[in-house]
């Protein structure tokens, strides 16, 4: 963080270049003002880290057996799948956890109704 800061600094004896200039300066804030926030407002709860839900979201892509450590590098911009594969996979040994990742996929699929079930709650 504090590399992150110094780097907001402005050395008027430099040269300013524009693409950091937008990468460390204009694209944050504009994020911040399009979602009405300001530098100082907590978007997560304390101690919860913006790493940590990557961290949560590498993890249990990793362990859906549909998808490869492969795939999982190349989301999380991993340069060798051997870096997300001793990272994020000693979560989880996948035939310990079939059931649980099966339960997951059913919650991410489309409900297949049949004809017309569906009761109105009101009016």
């Amino acid at each position: 963080m504090e590399h992150a800061e110094k780097r907001l600094v402005l050395d008027w004896n430099q040269p300013l270049r524009q693409a950091m200039f937008y990468k460390a300066v204009y694209r944050p804030a504009a994020v911040l003002r399009a979602n009405g926030l300001t530098p100082t407002t907590k978007v997560l709860p304390a101690g919860l880290r913006f790493r940590s839900l990557r961290h949560t979201y590498a993890s249990l892509c990793a362990a859906v057996p549909s998808i490869s450590v492969r795939q999982v590098a190349g989301w999380m911009g991993h340069a060798n799948p051997t870096t997300t594969e001793l990272v994020y996979t000693h979560l989880h040994s996948k035939a310990d956890h079939d059931d649980e990742m099966a339960a997951l996929q059913a919650l991410a699929t489309t409900p297949n109704y049949q004809g017309n079930n569906v009761i109105p709650l009101h009016g």
